[in-house]
């Protein structure tokens, strides 16, 4: 890293060990705050208020306006904020405006209620749209490099392998999400440079070890935030 820290943000939910791991590890964290307008469980995750790709970072305004300071940091790296069309609502689909799985050139998501900004962005700067019934698209599904992804779910994995990404199916219902049953892997892990971070420990995980060779194997380390069952807190992104 050089003198300027990276940013890494996420939500509420990450476990204050995941917290203390990134700041161990030389990173700058900042901690969204809840979004009123989606449900509880799933009000803190980054991956409902946010869709980064490249330089661009598509954001509702309630969370933008929430946070002047993240906003004017990150227009200071150089990254430009685009405003979404809506604002999110609670029931699903009316959540998932920003949930889409950027994997190289393809962003996979259901096209239906991706914002339109994004479609709009997309379909002009020459990434394919692909569209799935599982509308919660990056949360189901972590994107290890430009051409492979981790998934449990069936739908993006189908979608996924159809686009030429390698993808590693693994068993789903083995990740944490207040309350709820089960959460994702994608909401469970942040992607930065050549690591893969994940929100608690791999091997909590009974894929674990597939998931840490496939990402080996893309050229990624996959490194544990903390000791803790892995928890979906709705991905880390790193700016």
């Amino acid at each position: 890293m050089n003198d300027q820290k990276t940013l890494a943000v996420a939500g509420k939910d990450i476990s204050e060990k995941c917290r203390e791991s990134l700041l161990s590890l030389g990173f700058d964290l900042r901690i969204l705050p809840a979004c009123r307008s989606l449900g509880k469980g799933v009000d803190t995750h980054a991956d409902l208020m946010l869709f980064p790709i490249g330089k661009r970072i598509f954001i509702y305004k309630d969370t933008a306006d929430s946070l002047p300071a993240l906003s004017a940091e990150l227009c200071a790296r150089g990254y430009e904020l685009e405003q979404m069309s809506g604002a999110p609502r609670s029931e699903y689909p009316y959540d998932i405006g920003a949930n889409c799985l950027s994997v190289g050139r393809f962003i996979i998501a259901k096209i239906k209620y991706t914002d339109e900004k994004i479609k709009k962005y997309a379909e002009s700067n020459g990434y394919t749209l692909v569209n799935v019934n599982q509308g919660y698209a990056r949360c189901t599904a972590c994107p290890v490099s430009e051409n492979a992804t981790v998934t449990a779910d069936a739908s993006i994995a189908k979608a996924a392998e159809s686009c030429g990404i390698d993808t590693l199916r693994i068993t789903g219902e083995n990740v944490r999400l207040r309350g709820y049953p089960y959460g994702f892997i994608g909401g469970a892990c942040g992607v930065f440079e050549d690591k893969i971070f994940f929100t608690g420990d791999l091997y909590s995980h009974p894929d674990g070890k597939k998931i840490e060779e496939f990402c080996r194997f893309h050229g990624k380390s996959a490194v544990s935030l903390s000791d803790e069952p892995l928890c979906d807190v709705g991905s880390i992104f790193f700016f």
